[in-house]
Order: C-alpha cells, then sequence, then structure tokens
C-alpha cells in the first residue's frame, strides 16, 4: 500500500510493515500515526507499508525504501518502532541512512517486549530458511531447477 501527499517528489517516507493479513488493525494504527506526523512537517512524503514477517527483508516496498535511501532523495525515514523495517535487518537499514545523512525518526520508542505470536512466525521463518539451504532437494522449487539445469547439461552444444 502507497499513500502520498499532494507534491510528487517525496522528501519524507514514512515506512510500517505488519507480520501477517490479520494485523492489519495495527498497520492501519501505524498508517495513521506515520500521517500525522509526516503531514506536521510541511515537506512531501509517502507512507509505504508491506505485510510480511519481520524476518524476510524481501518486502517490495522494503526494497523501495533502500533504493530511496541509496539514490539520494530522501531526507527522513520515519519509521513507527525500529523492526519495522525487519526483526534483524534494522541495524543495517538505520547504517544505512546514517552513511547517506538522512535522518530517522522512531515515533515510538522501541519495544521491550515483542508479542510471542510475531515472534513464533519470525521462528517460523527463519526454520523454512534454514530446512530450504540445508536440504534444497525436498523443496519442489529447488527441485524442478535442478532438473531443468540437469537437462541444459545435457543439451547439444551450437
Amino acid at each position: 500500500m502507497v499513500l502520498q501527499s499532494v507534491q510528487s517528489t517525496p522528501f519524507i517516507i514514512g515506512y510500517a510493515r505488519v507480520n501477517r493479513p490479520e494485523q492489519k488493525p495495527q498497520l492501519d494504527h501505524q498508517i495513521k500515526a506515520l500521517q500525522e506526523f509526516c503531514s506536521q512537517q510541511g515537506q512531501p512524503f509517502e507512507i509505504l507499508t508491506d505485510i510480511g514477517n519481520g524476518v524476510s527483508y524481501n518486502h517490495p516496498n522494503l526494497t523501495r525504501v533502500v533504493e530511496m535511501i541509496c539514490d539520494g532523495g530522501l531526507e527522513c525515514l520515519v519509521l513507527t518502532h525500529p523492526e519495522s523495517v525487519g526483526r534483524f535487518c534494522h541495524d543495517f537499514i538505520l547504517g544505512l541512512c546514517s552513511f547517506f545523512k538522512i535522518q530517522v525518526i522512531l515515533l515510538n520508542q522501541p519495544q521491550k517486549s515483542i508479542a510471542a505470536e510475531d515472534l513464533v512466525d519470525d521462528l517460523q521463518a527463519l526454520v523454512t530458511i534454514c530446512y530450504n539451504r540445508l536440504y534444497p532437494l525436498h523443496n519442489p522449487d529447488h527441485r524442478q531447477l535442478v532438473e531443468y539445469l540437469g537437462a541444459l547439461k545435457n543439451l547439444p552444444s551450437a
């Protein structure tokens, strides 16, 4: 989901993420807080959101945020809390912002305790990642890729 202010070039990006679609009310709460803060700044802004576990960093709008950080058109990144960008990659994202001299504003202090269901989701994602790396041939996608690559080896060269 992308929400944008009237002007076209955002100087401020607000980013929000939740783990599961059932957490849409929490996402809406984050969006509202980001919109209220960003609209008070008097500069163009855009709110980007993703739904997906905090272990994975493969979220379309998070990728967009990283691209904007590296492109230099961003002045400020606003988050409701550091884990919005990911459970394990937030230090990297905040470090990128520091390197490119982009201000980071955290609307809420870091959470001292993380909801048990979020931790379970993250643990499940970690186990899945580890399993797929340890036993890649058990993954149907990997098996198909290996078969395809094997078939390519047997093709006559031109």
